[in-house]
């Protein structure tokens, strides 16, 4: 069988796959990227925050800096605390020094010893520690509900910091990896509190960006993602995107050069949020939100769609916009575009031999002994030279397929992008 059939084979064979991502479950975030004045805006909650203690102009980019005594970012006293035993707070930090008092607050909602049922993320001597529950602490630091990793964070360069609770263990991560964790069972209960980030009572020295609480404990890879993803786009590509890609040209074996092919056409969908960052997705619905001012947002889980209403009259009721492909198998449902360099977005993905999107994974197929693990490369170019403002983008699309031939399976073709949602909202209102 030629290379460019086996990759048509594989293109066609495989069937969309989904699972949670890194937006669903998220509560409150403050990517924290202004340019200047003293109000952050919040992305999910609508509780736009306050500089406290901060004159001047603080900002930097990317984040906000912490330099005095004092200093945090305050939203609104908000009832309920949006979680009980499963959340996860998560951050890109920077941390120039452990002086000014040990201990350093992230984010967290509520105020030792103020607020008794409230939880916060931070460090203490430079390791992140987890806090939840200071009831019936009448002074000195907090203790119940305490725990700290055991190995602290680098200073003076960025980290991703973020700790997650299922319920009966803490989990730390640092730049994505698991470094820590321990049994801690919790169980935050409800106040009428503030959300805070670098805290004025411990108050942080040096860089905060991109603050998050979820309600549950996000996964390895979930965390993973948000360590990993960078912003590839200028935010006014911000929306859903169709690609209407020809793979036309294949490097045959014992060649080195691409040649003509027949060919083989497949969708790709890809979603540019509010930042810039790109994915990759399996399906996508348009939907809007529900009550006063509806805004509509891009849905990659089937399991949300009921919170949505459609934007489509059919049969007598409205439905959503819904976009799939088929032909291009995406492990997990979402997939980051990353920064190849030199305008160049590249994802790799992973398809295990028993998974079920692989269409080799069956003892039994007719050319295979057993199923075959399949590692899959996408590489495009942004296209700078493209303006948003006419919602297409053309460019060549790359892929590579390894695992099914001794030699990698590569192929190549023209690939135009429409815009069809400027939403940059995912899974989220």
């Amino acid at each position: 069988m030629k290379l460019c059939k086996i990759i048509a084979l594989f293109l066609a064979g495989a069937a969309a796959a989904v699972a949670q991502d890194a937006n669903s479950s998220l509560i409150f975030r403050l990517p924290l990227n202004e340019a200047s004045g003293a109000t952050a805006v919040e992305r999910v909650a609508g509780l736009n925050g306050t500089l406290v203690n901060a004159p001047g102009s603080p900002w930097i980019n990317p984040g906000l800096h912490f330099s005095n005594a004092g200093q945090g970012v305050s939203t609104p006293a908000e009832a309920g605390n949006g979680v009980t035993d499963q959340l996860t707070l998560a951050a890109w930090v920077r941390l120039e020094a452990t002086s000014g008092g040990a201990t350093k607050g992230v984010i967290g909602k509520g105020r030792y010893p103020t607020d008794q049922q409230a939880y916060m993320l931070g460090t203490y001597l430079g390791k992140p520690f987890f806090k939840c529950n200071w009831s019936g602490v009448t002074g000195g630091s907090p203790t119940s509900g305490l725990q700290i990793a055991p190995t602290g964070i680098a200073l003076n360069q960025w980290v991703h910091l973020a700790v997650t609770s299922n319920g009966t263990s803490l989990k730390f991560y640092t730049n994505g990896t698991l470094f820590y964790e321990v049994a801690q069972a919790i169980t935050i209960g409800t106040a009428t509190s503030s959300v805070w980030v670098g805290y004025d009572q411990y108050s942080w020295r040096g860089d905060i960006r991109d603050a998050r609480i979820y309600s549950r404990a996000l996964s390895a890879a979930d965390v993973a993602f948000l360590a990993e993803g960078r912003s590839v786009f200028s935010t006014a590509y911000a929306g859903l995107w169709i690609g209407e890609a020809t793979l036309n040209e294949v490097i045959q074996a014992g060649t080195t050069d691409y040649s003509a092919a027949p060919e083989f056409r497949e969708r790709l969908i890809m979603h540019v949020d509010e930042d810039g960052v790109a994915q990759l997705c399996s399906e996508a619905t348009v939907m809007r939100t529900r009550g006063a001012g509806p805004v509509h947002v891009v849905v990659t889980q089937p399991s949300l769609i009921a919170n949505f209403d459609g934007i489509t009259p059919r049969g007598g009721k409205d439905v959503g916009q819904r976009f799939s492909s088929a032909g291009f198998p995406v492990p997990g449902g979402l997939l980051a575009l990353k920064d190849g360099g030199g305008g160049w977005l590249f994802a790799n993905s992973t398809l295990a031999a028993g998974d079920p999107v692989n269409p080799f994974r069956h003892k039994y197929h007719p050319d295979l002994a057993s199923g075959r693990e399949l590692r899959r490369s996408i590489w495009t170019h942004s296209n700078p030279g493209d303006s948003p403002s006419d919602n297409v983008i053309t460019t060549v699309v790359y892929e590579d397929i390894a695992g099914l031939h001794k030699n990698t399976l590569k192929a190549r073709g023209p690939v135009t992008f429409t815009r069809v949602s400027t939403s940059g909202k995912l899974n989220q209102p």
